[in-house]
């Protein structure tokens, strides 16, 4: 089976627009279809999130007004499923655990560019995961629901038995 190449919607918080532009870049000749927007305020992703259907966030740590770590605030206060990679100068153990008990999937070298990649790959497939058992989670409620209007509606008597204990009966049966 083949699988479809769908367009990356991206978040980049930087305040370089060359760095975006060439994580965009990067992005695509990795083989991603990628659409980006550069958040430049906490208005500007506020506003992003309540209007857009997001994949990822991309951060620098770098100093700026409106920082790493109130975008991942604030991506947890509105309980969006957006996975949150911060871009760093350096390593830093403390750093990474720190943001990943905040709420960031990881942390990547700036230049560590085929490490980013991977991570993002990974982030994305991620990511498929959990939307594809969101929709499955409600297919199956959705099935249950019938089933059980089944049941109920049924005029024959059924009853549910277990070890002989009656695990349920419709009105019929009782």
């Amino acid at each position: 089976m083949q699988k479809k190449n769908t367009t990356v919607h991206l978040l980049i918080l930087d305040p370089s627009q060359n760095d975006a532009e060439s994580l965009v870049s990067l992005l695509r000749n990795s083989g991603k279809a990628t659409r980006a927007h550069r958040i430049t305020s906490e208005e500007d992703l506020e506003e992003a999130l309540k209007n857009g259907s997001w994949d990822l966030l991309l951060a620098r740590d770098v100093e700026q007004e409106f920082g790493a770590d109130d975008a991942l605030a604030m991506i947890r206060r509105m309980d969006k499923d957006i996975p949150f990679v911060l871009l760093t100068g350096e390593y830093s153990r403390e750093q990474t655990v720190a943001m990943m008990r905040a709420g960031a999937r990881d942390t990547v070298q700036f230049d560590y560019t085929d490490q980013l990649v991977l991570v993002v790959n990974r982030e994305l497939s991620a990511l498929e995961d959990r939307r594809r058992r969101r929709v499955l989670e409600s297919h199956l409620r959705e099935a249950e629901q019938r089933c059980q209007l089944l049941l109920e509606s049924s005029k024959d008597a059924i009853a549910y038995i277990n070890d002989g204990m009656h695990i349920y009966a419709n009105q019929s049966y009782m």
